[in-house]
């Protein structure tokens, strides 16, 4: 699964690929060296290919290591947007503990989605 982790303070955005449910673990890694509260802005389905893809496409956005420059918020939100279904594919324990880590966007759109 590729996601879009956000440091809105910083105004930074992590691409990354990670195993199925993973992405919650990982933003608790990234959490313990961040001087700010990071946000699951999305997690959509994908592999190792498509993370290096998404980074390519953000190239002019980048960073450090796989952090791009806030520019990129739309363009990020939109590829959520269009691959969001993925979402509805997970068990609603999941998505409820991913709530909290999610952007108010995300969580809200998948609220509508299940009604």
């Amino acid at each position: 699964m590729i996601y879009f982790i956000h440091a809105p303070i910083l105004n930074k955005i992590k691409i990354g690929y990670s195993k199925e449910l993973a992405p919650l673990q990982r933003l608790e890694q990234l959490q313990v060296g961040s001087p700010e509260i990071l946000k699951i802005l999305g997690c959509i389905d994908g592999n190792i290919k498509d993370e290096r893809h998404y980074q390519s496409e953000f190239r002019r956005f980048h960073s450090h290591l796989e952090w791009y420059n806030g520019d990129c918020l739309n363009q990020c939100i939109h590829i959520i947007k269009l691959n969001f279904h993925y979402m509805d594919s997970l068990p609603y324990s999941v998505l409820c503990k991913m709530g909290k880590h999610m952007s108010v966007f995300d969580f809200l759109t998948y609220k509508r989605s299940i009604k």
